[in-house]
Parts: C-alpha cells; structure tokens; sequence
C-alpha cells in the first residue's frame, strides 16, 4: 500500500505529539511505518492532543474513516519472539468478546532488527473496565447487577473461547490450539457502544485485550517451557499457583476482575485473593448483590485451581442464572453508566 495514499499528522505542528524519552525511539520508528492518520483521543478535552500512554496512539485510517488504537510494541532486539507471538495470537482470533485486530507490522529480523512493530485494534469509545469501576466507586454506588452479569458473562465467553475455540459445549475443538490469556486485568478490559447486543443487555460490547502475556499450548509444549520462561504478569492478578499456562489461571483473573465490583474496590483486597471468600457483611456487594453472583465469583477465585470450574459448562450456568434473576425482577432500569462525571 503506497504511502501517498495516506495523510499523516505533523510532527511540528503546535507540539501535539509528545512521548517519553525512553519510548522515543519507538514513536519515532512507528511514524516512519504506520499508514496511519495520528488523531487526538475523541474524549479528550484539549482538541489537538494527542495520548500516548505506554506509547498507545489513537489513530485513523484514512480509507475507511475508522479510528483505531496503535499500540507500539519493543523492538525484536529488545525482545526477541515478544512481537511476533501477540501477532499471530491476535491474527487467529474472531470473538465478539475479544479485541479485533486490523492490521500490523512486524520488522524483518535482519533488516530492520532496531525498528519497531506496532499492531493496529479496534478503537473502544468508553474506555477501560478499570475507568468505570474506579468512577461509580468515587461516587460510593454499585454498579448496576445486570451490568456485572453481563461483564461476568462476556470475560468467560472470551476465555471459553480462547482454549476451546470456536466450537459448542461438547463438540471437540478440531485442532485448535488453546490459547491462555494470564493478564486479564480491568485495565485491559475495553467498553464499546453497541446497539446489536440482546435487549436485556446494556447497549455495550465488553472487550478482553492486550494479548501480550499470552500464550498457546503449542509454544508450552514445543519449547518445554517452565513458569519461569513466562511473561510476568501483574502480581494482585496471580493465583496462589502462579500465573500458569491453563484455563484454570484465567479463570481466577476473572473471579479477582468481578470481586472488584461486588468489594467497591479499585484493586483485588489481599484477604479475598487468599481465601476467596466473599461471604462478608461489610463488603458492600454482600448486601447489595444477589448471592448467586457472590456464589459464582468465589468458585472462580477457588485457591485450588483443580476446583475453580471450566468454562464450556459455567458459561451455562452464569447464562441461565442471569434468566432466572432477570425474570424474578432482580434487575433494576438500565441506568447511564457514563452519567458519572
């Protein structure tokens, strides 16, 4: 694709572009790479600003009008396999309740070994699961249940998905290749408009992203790695056993990710992460939630992982609970869970 087919954002103009020192370099390679119009943040107060957080830049791609999210990613020097594993993970995946990936690049080792790969993903209008649960917590409210059934429901999909493939309950997944997440964090959890979700969904699609710790059991079994040989993930997020290579360390993730919400708390409570007992008066969930959702988080944060449950049959049972609650009027009126300020 030629580059004149593409407008880019000047680096002169008004000192719209900034990024740190240690990061320059990057930024500086993916502007030479990218065919892509840099834009600011649409959510940003200041018009010609533009966020470059951990070298994240928004930007547009000038055919089809769409804005995006360019990440930046270490070069192959600095980190030889790192680029090249969250691509092909990422190339392999088609979920409603994982980030989509639109384009990428990665460097040729031998000639371009000191540039900069960068991936290109679907850009989610509001923000981070973190950005909301942090907000209604200022404010000292609950989320909505019906939202956090819906939050509780779309991560097991994703990570039913990621080890089981694109396949029913029952029906064996033919070769595919499970993938394990290991950073599913709030952080990396993304929120996007969305008018075609099922009516008694709010009108959001929850997103599970940054493949970057990732990894297939091919890989695992292909070079006999240990847990030692893995990307570190954050240490609130690892189970008592580490952050394994299995089915059993996403699901505990996601049990930390929901007891945020039920606890009104920013980051997973030391005690719960211990003995994942939500069964506690003075968290604010254990009043103000259904004790079918407080049941449901504490067998994913299970301390031994041989007990947390596996997806294509939990998945059932969080759907036809959410029916059940839903139909007994334990749900209120959808409320505006941006209205925060």
């Amino acid at each position: 694709m030629s580059e004149g087919a593409y407008k880019r954002r000047n680096r002169a103009d008004s000192g719209t572009f900034t990024c740190d020192s240690e990061t320059e370099s990057f930024c500086e390679a993916m502007l030479r790479l990218a065919d892509y119009l840099i834009e600011e943040d649409p959510k940003l107060d200041k018009p010609d600003q533009v966020r470059t957080g951990g070298c994240i830049l928004f930007v547009r791609d000038d055919l089809q009008e769409d804005m995006r999210v360019m990440k930046v990613l270490p070069s192959e020097a600095m980190y030889p396999g790192f680029q090249a594993r969250e691509m092909n993970i990422l190339s392999r995946l088609h979920h409603r309740n994982i980030i989509s990936l639109h384009d990428a690049h990665l460097p040729s080792p031998v000639t371009e070994r000191h540039a900069s790969p960068y991936i290109v993903t679907e850009y989610c209008d509001h923000g981070t699961l973190a950005d909301l649960i942090k907000r209604w917590n200022e404010h000292g409210e609950l989320l909505p249940e019906s939202f956090v059934w819906q939050v509780f429901e779309a991560l097991v999909a994703a990570v039913q998905y990621l080890h089981h493939g694109p396949y029913s309950y029952n029906e064996a997944a033919y070769n595919w290749d499970p993938i394990t997440h290991r950073d599913i964090i709030p952080s990396n959890i993304f929120l996007k408009s969305d008018t075609q979700v099922i009516p008694s969904d709010y009108p959001i699609s929850i997103k599970l992203a940054d493949l970057g710790c990732a990894i297939t059991n091919s890989e695992m079994e292909a070079y006999n790695y240990t847990l030692r040989d893995l990307p570190l993930v954050a240490d609130q997020y690892r189970p008592p056993e580490g952050a394994q290579a299995t089915e059993a360390t996403d699901m505990y993730q996601v049990g930390l990710v929901m007891s945020l919400m039920y606890c009104m708390t920013d980051s997973p409570s030391s005690n719960i992460a211990e003995t994942g007992n939500l069964t506690q008066d003075y968290l604010a969930g254990y009043k103000g939630y259904s004790s079918e959702l407080r049941m449901f988080i504490e067998m994913c944060l299970d301390v031994d992982d041989e007990q947390r449950p596996h997806t294509n049959f939990f998945l059932l049972r969080i759907q036809s609970a959410r029916r059940f609650l839903s139909n007994a009027g334990k749900f209120g009126a959808q409320v505006d869970l941006f209205a925060q300020g």
